[in-house]
């Protein structure tokens, strides 16, 4: 009788993480029986709730925004710092480098999780129902959504929005229900959530460049057979590879389909970025000064 794994995401059936569980799910068919929870946010859970949900393993295997992690691993942070980054392959080798290591070091020390890989969660963008973001006063008295992070709020309101903290569960309600000026998604989300239907300007800002913790209870995974774990481990690397490549070519196509629903698209300038990385340069010291062992400069 084959083992029984619970996975769970937060994503409905058209997206790249939903699709790569699928994947993950699919190479291990023939050793484990899985039972996966696609989107518990359509079961009134917030998203927020996999991690105790994985470290309690009420299910075995999660991915999430790495920002949700925020409280139980503030190093996480350095993923989350606005404007830091130039571009996707400098945080990809920073990941592989050095900080792959670090992380699986602290869930497994301090969580219960043990890290299969970090997923890309794409650059990150802002829309709004109003103007495109190119200066400090196209974010006046807009409403955005933000993650729960105190740190983006904060960031936002710095950048002068008005922040509204939300999971991704009443997220999708404010939005249906235009309770929300703005918000900050990668494009892969902000088509998924539906956003272009409500929000018609869409500026590709690439303030961030997220990454989703794909984790297992470790508990759970340290009692499996030593083949099982390898069996895993393997799915998972290559679930990875597979996950960056779709994400990539979902970015290539989204652009043409935002554009079709008559959502207007605006790069932001090199100069743009450089004025709003004064602006928000304070929570890059803050940060280094918390946790100087994060600055990992002479790598990137």
């Amino acid at each position: 009788m084959k083992k029984v794994i619970k996975v769970a995401g937060y994503q409905g059936e058209a997206s790249v993480h939903t699709r790569s569980m699928v994947f993950f799910i699919n190479e291990l068919s023939k050793t484990f029986d899985f039972e996966y929870e696609k989107d518990i946010t359509l079961l009134g859970k917030k998203a927020s709730s996999l991690i105790d949900m994985t470290r309690n393993n009420d299910i075995q295997i999660s991915y999430l925004w790495s920002s949700y992690y925020e409280k139980l691993l503030p190093e996480i942070q350095l993923l989350d710092l606005p404007f830091y980054f130039k571009n996707k392959n400098e945080v990809k080798t920073l990941i592989d480098d050095k900080f792959n290591k670090f992380v699986s070091e602290k869930l497994e020390d301090d969580l219960n999780l043990k890290l299969l890989g970090f997923w890309d969660n794409g650059a990150r963008h802002i829309s709004t129902n109003r103007s495109f973001i190119n200066d400090e006063s196209s974010c006046s008295d807009l409403k955005i959504r933000t993650t729960p992070s105190e740190l983006h709020i904060n960031i936002f309101n710095k950048l002068g929005f008005i922040s509204c903290p939300l999971d991704v569960r009443d997220f999708k309600k404010a939005l249906s229900d235009d309770k929300i000026d703005a918000q900050e998604n990668p494009l892969t989300n902000f088509w998924n959530f539906g956003v272009q239907k409500s929000q018609k300007y869409l500026t590709l800002s690439s303030h961030l460049f997220g990454f989703c913790l794909f984790v297992v209870n470790q508990d759970f995974f340290n009692k499996l057979k030593d083949q099982e774990q390898e069996l895993i481990l393997k799915a998972a690397k290559e679930t990875i590879s597979y996950q960056y490549k779709l994400a990539e070519e979902d970015d290539s196509k989204l652009i043409d389909m935002i554009k079709n629903e008559n959502v207007q698209i605006y790069e932001m300038t090199i100069n743009e970025k450089n004025n709003f990385l004064k602006k928000v340069k304070p929570f890059h010291n803050n940060f280094f000064l918390q946790f100087p062992k994060m600055n990992f400069n002479e790598v990137i």
